[in-house]
């Protein structure tokens, strides 16, 4: 994990070194949050299949992964499980349609970070990015601890 007291700069601009990893099908997806993150003066680095997220993980330090659950065969509940063993300390944000009570309880208990519901504005992106990002560097997200989900739409 990268921590700010390592590079000897301000946890503020932590959040902003990380770089992003966007896993989704939909082109319009990738581009709005990435868009709206670059805005935000973050890298973000858009793939459209699951399984090229693990072997990227490995080469480069991510602040947070954004996982599209709509991805093919149900690859984006097993790349979710498969980060958070990989890379519990990387937060995994998810996108996905309105799930149902039990969806929102099995994802509670999976400890992903957060739920950003289709469709999405732009600034609610770029709000819960923020937000997981900041916990992340101060030391606030806890891959086996308490969480809370935040859920947007």
């Amino acid at each position: 994990m990268v921590a700010a007291r390592n590079l000897d700069v301000s946890p503020a601009v932590v959040v902003r070194i990380a770089p992003i990893l966007v896993v989704s099908c939909e082109e319009i997806a990738q581009k709005t949050i990435a868009q709206t993150l670059g805005r935000l003066g973050h890298r973000v680095v858009g793939i459209q299949g699951a399984e090229a997220t693990l072997p990227l993980l490995e080469k480069e330090a991510f602040g947070c992964v954004i996982v599209d659950l709509e991805l093919p065969e149900r690859a984006g509940h097993r790349l979710v499980r498969d980060c958070q063993r990989e890379h519990p300390d990387v937060p995994v944000i998810v996108i996905g349609c309105r799930p149902s009570v039990r969806r929102v309880l099995r994802i509670a208990r999976s400890l992903v970070a957060a739920y950003l519901f289709k469709p999405f504005s732009a600034p609610s992106v770029g709000r819960l990015v923020e937000r997981v990002l900041e916990k992340r560097f101060a030391g606030l997200h806890s891959p086996s601890g308490e969480r809370s989900l935040h859920l947007v739409s």
